[in-house]
């Protein structure tokens, strides 16, 4: 019989699992094919891909690791194969959009939608005094059971020793005198709202603002103009939105942990805890916990790898192709050279998918993606500078009604797309901002999410104006420029053309306290930027979806001829937030689902036992062409408005990615 002595008697067993750790690490060891399809192809007609050089995806292909949390392998599903050959057929449900129904101002270069920017405001009774401002306005819809209609995030205006936002829950109202144009829930407007958001109503808290509490971070390192940035407290620039899951998320910049200034997530649940019940059941409904949370604690993002990173990051926005995945989009510019570029990224188009914990893979991008953005002038020859601005939202490219009879669904190839605001910053010769213009992105929600198209022009709100520009030149829109012939996508539908904006405030029908004609003095407008909506006419509405039928005691309209000279109405605006307007139904309509439905509708452990509820939530992020979309605008750093137009009307008039303009 053999015998070993007791230290010695593990050292086999010790052997053998140094054997399986050696084995299993070299089985789950990223493959090189992988790898080959995230290094940048130096092909002569590729301008726009994969920014990460070779070296620096051999030297740190990983997330970097987070000392308080475990390391985080990728696993295959994260990435994806492209094609070597040139991108595929373009989308035959966007043919639609690519046509243009109005014309530009031959100045500004805008297209003016009909639709005009409401007051927002966070007083919840006439009496209440409040000297605060707030500005850049960020919004979503809640479910349908929900007593209110909008969540509301608003920045606070401080003297900049602290950052500071209010958060409610807030309605629209209702000016109209026929039943027409009214949204779903919307309640009349009453005396104590049109004195506070004047004669053409807007967005008012239900509930009393509370400060959001999110805790501070730390900054890793700061230098020049920055050094002094983790010395204020709070954070700034918020953003909300809906998950694929049905999550309620808000997004922040904070001081990051990896260099200056990063972006922080938190489910809005541990923000505003009416959320959490309000989630987890309807009326008359059995109890439902609620999708399950993705971020239950505050959770830096990052961008991999670290060389990647800029000394600040912000504007970030996530998207959500299915339930199951969310992908961070962090640039969208025109390529530029590094060169005296410190702590600037190179610019193009960069995204991941979010593995965990913040965590992400290295750049997506389709090397073989044609270019979308032009690097071209405006009408007075200067150049701006283009950024990211608001979320992301997931549109079907179908009517509701199609959907509902069962001939349009979002698993129809090419269906399902994303769109976001992008902004073309121009400075004045001071290098302060004079304007951000206004356009709208389109891509793929499938695999490679390659862009397809963004605005062809600039677009504007009935009542904003562009700043550079006099007001003859922002009015100088011809008569024939609003075409008030059918839609591509249906031939009953008409757009109507609302009064000019100095006859809204003339032939307005109900008293206001705040009827200040606005000025060309941009810290009076600022100053009382809410107020100064340009009003309208109780017989007036603003929806594109609308042709309404006017009183023959409303004045008609004055032709341009005929008007006096027009004011401008604000320095700039900015359009932080969209979000898919109040809905009374849930977005996907009920229909028989195959197996494959049936798991995404039961993939959250959340849903089991009603996959309707799970399913309602899952579409607070979807919409369709003929929905509305509610605009949150910023207004001089000083004032918010909201404004609501139809899908199809805001991303009219696409110009193709990598088509001549």
């Amino acid at each position: 019989m053999i015998f070993l002595p007791t230290s010695r008697r593990w050292l086999l067993p010790a052997l053998g699992l140094l054997i399986f750790v050696l084995m299993y690490r070299s089985i789950i060891h990223v493959p090189a094919s992988v790898r080959t399809t995230l290094r940048f192809t130096h092909h002569p007609e590729i301008q726009y891909g994969v920014k990460i050089s070779q070296e620096a995806v051999d030297e740190q292909f990983v997330p970097p690791r987070d000392p308080s949390q475990g390391h985080v392998w990728p696993d295959q599903k994260s990435y994806y194969t492209y094609p070597s050959q040139t991108p595929g057929h373009f989308n035959p449900y966007l043919e639609p959009l690519l046509q243009c129904r109005r014309k530009p101002n031959p100045y500004t270069d805008y297209i003016r939608l009909p639709n005009i920017v409401q007051s927002v405001s966070q007083l919840t009774s006439r009496g209440e005094a409040s000297d605060q401002q707030k500005f850049n306005p960020t919004i979503i819809a809640l479910p349908p059971w929900s007593p209110h209609q909008y969540l509301l995030v608003s920045r606070v205006v401080t003297e900049g020793a602290h950052q500071e936002s209010l958060l409610c829950e807030a309605d629209s109202c209702y000016t109209g005198n026929t039943s027409e144009g009214r949204r779903p829930r919307e309640k009349d407007c009453t005396a104590d709202d049109l004195t506070i958001l004047g004669a053409a109503g807007g967005l008012r808290c239900s509930t009393p603002p509370r400060i959001v509490s999110i805790p501070s971070t730390p900054a890793e390192k700061c230098e020049g103009a920055w050094s002094a940035f983790p010395d204020i407290p709070g954070f700034h620039d918020p953003r909300v939105f809906w998950s694929g899951k049905g999550e309620p998320l808000i997004m922040v910049n904070s001081a990051s942990r990896y260099a200056c200034v990063g972006l922080w997530i938190t489910d809005l649940r541990n923000v505003h805890e009416p959320l959490q019940a309000l989630l987890e059941s309807q009326p008359g409904q059995p109890y439902h916990p609620g999708p399950l949370m993705s971020y239950p604690s505050l959770t830096e993002l990052t961008r991999n790898p670290a060389a990647a990173r800029a000394q600040v990051e912000k504007n970030w926005f996530m998207f959500f192709p299915t339930p199951e995945e969310a992908f961070l989009h962090y640039d969208l510019s025109i390529p530029r050279s590094a060169a005296g570029e410190r702590n600037r990224t190179l610019g193009g188009r960069t995204f991941a998918k979010i593995i965990g914990n913040g965590f992400t893979t290295p750049n997506l991008t389709d090397p073989l993606e044609p270019p979308c953005l032009l690097d071209e002038p405006d009408t007075r020859g200067k150049y701006g500078h283009w950024h990211q601005a608001s979320n992301a939202l997931k549109l079907i490219l179908c009517r509701r009604a199609e959907a509902e009879r069962g001939t349009c669904s979002e698993e129809q190839q090419d269906r399902a797309v994303h769109f976001a605001v992008m902004h073309r910053k121009f400075s004045n010769d001071l290098g302060l901002p004079l304007r951000y213009e206004r356009f709208f992105v389109v891509w793929e929600a499938r695999p490679p999410f390659r862009l397809l198209g963004m605005s062809r022009h600039p677009i504007s709100m009935w009542n904003e104006t562009a700043s550079g520009w006099d007001a003859e030149e922002n009015w100088a829109e011809e008569e024939d420029g609003y075409d008030d012939g059918d839609s591509p996508y249906e031939s009953n539908h008409s757009s109507h053309r609302p009064p000019p904006p100095d006859d809204l405030a003339k032939n307005t029908t109900t008293t206001t306290t705040t009827s200040n004609e606005p000025t060309n003095n941009s810290q009076n407008q600022a100053s009382a930027a809410p107020p100064n909506l340009l009003r309208r006419t109780s017989n007036t509405t603003t929806s594109s979806d609308i042709t309404p039928s006017p009183p023959p005691t409303q004045p008609k309209p004055l032709l341009p001829a005929q008007q006096t000279p027009r004011t401008n109405w604000a320095y700039f605006t900015y359009t932080p937030s969209i979000a898919w307007s109040f809905r009374s139904r849930p977005a996907i309509p009920r229909r028989e689902h195959g197996p494959q439905d049936d798991r995404s509708a039961g993939s959250d452990p959340g849903s089991d036992g009603d996959p309707e509820h799970t399913r309602t939530l899952q579409a607070l992020n979807i919409g369709y062409l003929d929905d509305e979309v509610i605009l949150g605008i910023g207004m001089d750093d000083r004032g918010q408005g909201v404004a609501r137009v139809r899908a199809e009307e805001l991303l009219a008039c696409l110009r193709r990615c990598g088509s001549e303009p």
